[in-house]
């Protein structure tokens, strides 16, 4: 992200930059901006109730998974 951020704060043009881009820039950009959203969406899903609730129960059957293991009584 540095690199197109300081391009485009040195007045870099877009359009020129479209104009400029070979397949290979193409490919890279789209590869960058599919990588950002997947970030983004897991940082969102990340906090979800429902990844919280699958954390705690994959904790919760380690635990007891654990405690069997153990030869102590399982709760």
């Amino acid at each position: 992200m540095i690199g197109p951020l300081t391009w485009l704060a040195e007045r870099g043009s877009p359009a020129e930059a479209m104009t400029a881009a070979d397949l290979g820039s193409v490919l890279f950009a789209a590869s960058r901006a599919v990588h950002l959203g997947a970030v983004i969406a897991a940082l969102i899903l990340m906090f979800h109730p429902a990844a919280n609730a699958y954390i705690r129960a994959a904790a919760g059957a380690r635990a007891r998974t654990r405690q069997d293991s153990d030869g102590r009584a399982a709760s």
